[in-house]
């Protein structure tokens, strides 16, 4: 999640064939968009993911992270619902303990990945309409909007970096 932006439900259903290693692309149809309709991501990939994935190969055959039996169907919504819903919660339950443990003062969840994905993206200079793509937002407006907070740090940067020059 952190390394390329997509949602909990993405990686649990993320499978070998979408990824082509050589290309450093994740194409992935999109599990939660809010119109029901297919939504295929294309993602390229960062250094970090290629080392996740390098990590995990040769574990499962179809469905990377073995979060889902390698012959799980993916038109089954409902279970997949449950089955998410389940994982998630697991996976937030570990992360909440982590993070009190080492003194956070937030609740750490798995969507913290996604927001520094995002966060950690426009702060080093990312194209905020191409980090908006890699997450699967439907528009621009939805990232803006999430992350406005950061943008004015951004605007600052792009000032100083770009736009401060003498007349």
């Amino acid at each position: 999640v952190f390394c390329g932006g997509i949602r909990v439900s993405d990686i649990i259903s993320l499978r070998w064939d979408e990824v082509d290693m050589e290309s450093r692309i994740v194409r992935h149809y999109q599990v939660k968009n809010h119109n029901r309709k297919s939504v295929l991501l294309t993602i390229p990939m960062a250094d970090g993911a290629i080392e996740i994935l390098n990590r995990w190969r040769g574990r499962n055959q179809n469905f990377i992270f073995g979060m889902l039996d390698d012959e799980f169907d993916l038109k089954d919504e409902e279970s997949f619902m449950n089955i998410k819903q389940s994982k998630t919660r697991t996976i937030n339950q570990s992360l909440a303990e982590l993070g009190k443990k080492i003194g956070l003062p937030f609740t750490l969840h798995i969507h913290c990945a996604r927001h520094s994905f995002a966060t950690n993206g426009l702060n080093n200079d990312g194209d905020i309409k191409s980090i908006s793509a890699m997450m699967g937002h439907s528009s621009v407006m939805t990232t803006e909007k999430v992350y406005a907070a950061v943008l004015p740090e951004m605007l600052k940067k792009t000032l100083d970096k770009s736009l401060n020059f003498d007349i």
